[in-house]
């Protein structure tokens, strides 16, 4: 897509075609990479933060910070997050079909919603905190939730036209800035109030440098909205309200009614570790929303479709190892950060950790869909996953505490993506699904997990310096064994392994042959 030199809005009408199969594809996995870093640092500034409270302030403070930050995320999704991904998908559309008017249009229609969003977010955080007992911190997340929507005003644009990595890569800076300066500030005495400001700090920054970044803006002419948009706003927030039971942290609210902080705390520490291992590739998954649009606009989807059968059968695979790593490793990484206190969070991840084995496929699923501009079948899925979740929690949190709570995620996100696995193998046309191949790789990462489980044992994780030996030695370990079969055997081969290779940019593609084996690697 043609970009001037000195950052004027891109013109969708001067490009000369769509890209390519394989060049969308790699732009989705440059642009997932960035995402997921993007993502990353706030996850492990999450941790950091978690345990700097967790240890000088206690599991208490820890479960209201938690509170208040599930809060603000809940109303970020619910409000801001629904008129992004809105956004970006009307976008990419209209330059897929090179409509040079109608991407104009949507610029403005994309800036005045996304700062729209964001007061709506802002006020009503700041509605609670006037109702609660300590409302300064409440206030404070207000603020940072209003300077994010006029933020992602410009951030929308910027992923429809440039990709993932323009966003991403800043909001890795300031992220990482908002990051140090909470850790400050709960050292130097202004507890979750300081660690909320950092964040407001952070935001104001990305929000200048994104602005700077997209350069001068042709705004569209006023007139009438597009007939689809309240259409598909109304999906999207209908599917983001699903998620939000199902995927998310919904549970933090029965944990809230009905049992403590505390169980709330080992709750979110559970969730905050399974997040952080489905970063890469749910980020992978969402940063191809874009493609799929820019191939509905341009009249391409049904070629687009026919490559969904390869990526599902990688992701499906790829999160086998990932699952095992995060149930033999998680529970002792847990006990490093945060000490023998924590158990009980310890023990919730192997379970919590099970999700990831079918919960990217089903995810990647969605976002097909979704982009598609067929969200039926996703809200189809994710209306019965959350009816499970909300059963089971309602049934288990109040006596079982956060391991009800774990049980309850556990069934919605299962139940989710095997709903949206059949949907879509029906719909787009039963793909093969080489059940062999999963199966081998699954009794391999079960193989592989007891086998790292039996050397932590041996260690021991009763005090810290060996819960850290048990951990180095068990990753060891578990690095040792997953590269092994990846690099002969391979966990992907022939057209999937060929598949991957096209969408990989050359300095990863290089390295692709540790999952698809020694015979791809001609495929170079």
């Amino acid at each position: 897509m043609a970009t001037s030199r000195d950052g004027d809005q891109p013109n969708p009408a001067e490009d000369e075609k769509s890209p390519s199969g394989s060049e969308s594809r790699q732009r989705a996995v440059v642009g997932g990479i960035w995402m997921a870093i993007a993502q990353f640092v706030p996850l492990f500034g999450t941790a950091l933060l978690s345990i700097t409270i967790g240890r000088i302030l206690g599991p208490e403070l820890l479960g209201l910070q938690s509170f208040i930050s599930y809060v603000d995320a809940l109303l970020s999704a619910l409000v801001l997050q629904v008129v992004t991904v809105m956004s970006i998908r009307l976008l990419s559309e209209s330059i897929g079909a090179k409509d040079e008017s109608a991407f104009a249009h949507l610029a403005r229609v994309t800036f005045v919603a996304n700062m729209a969003a964001g007061a709506i977010s802002a006020l009503v955080l700041t509605g609670i905190g006037l109702a609660s007992d300590n409302p300064i911190p409440w206030l404070v997340v207000s603020l940072s939730s209003l300077i994010n929507g006029v933020g992602w005003g410009y951030g929308s644009i910027l992923v429809a036209t440039r990709g993932w990595r323009s966003v991403s890569s800043r909001r890795l800076v300031t992220q990482s800035l908002a990051m140090v300066l909470g850790v400050v500030a709960i050292l130097a005495g202004f507890g979750i109030t300081g660690v909320f400001a950092a964040n407001a700090v952070g935001a104001l920054l990305v929000l200048v440098w994104l602005r700077r970044t997209l350069g001068p803006l042709k705004w569209g002419a006023v007139r009438p909205l597009p007939h689809r948009l309240a259409r598909v706003w109304g999906q999207l927030l209908v599917m983001e309200l699903l998620l939000q039971v199902v995927q998310r942290r919904m549970e933090f609210l029965f944990l809230q009614a009905y049992s403590t902080e505390v169980q709330l705390a080992m709750y979110s520490i559970g969730f905050m570790v399974v997040s952080t291992a489905a970063i890469l590739p749910m980020s992978l998954v969402e940063a191809g929303l874009p493609g799929v649009s820019e191939s509905l606009g341009a009249g391409t989807i049904e070629r687009t479709s026919k490559m969904l059968g390869s990526a599902l059968r990688i992701v499906s695979v790829a999160s086998l190892p990932l699952t095992a790593g995060v149930v033999c490793l998680g529970p002792v990484l847990v006990l490093v950060l945060y000490g023998g206190d924590y158990q009980l969070a310890a023990d919730l991840v192997p379970l919590m950790g099970l999700s990831l084995i079918l919960v990217t496929s089903g995810n990647l699923c969605a976002t097909f869909w979704i982009g598609a501009d067929r969200l039926r079948l996703p809200i189809i899925g994710a209306s019965i996953g959350a009816v499970v979740d909300l059963s089971l929690a309602w049934l288990l949190v109040a006596d079982h505490g956060a391991w009800g709570a774990a049980i309850a995620n556990l069934a919605g996100q299962t139940t989710m993506a095997v709903i949206m696995l059949a949907l879509t193998w029906r719909t787009a046309g039963r793909f093969p699904v080489k059940a062999g191949r999963w199966l081998g790789v699954l009794l391999y990462s079960a193989v592989v997990a007891a086998i790292v489980l039996a050397v932590i044992g041996a260690i021991g994780t009763g005090s810290g310096p060996a819960a850290l030996l048990a951990l180095l030695a068990g990753g060891v370990v578990f690095v040792i064994l997953m590269l092994g079969l990846g690099s002969t055997a391979g966990f992907v081969h022939g057209d999937d392994a060929a598949w991957l290779h096209e969408a990989l940019p050359g300095k990863l593609r290089r390295w692709a042959w540790l999952f698809t084996g020694r015979r791809s690697r001609q495929l170079r």
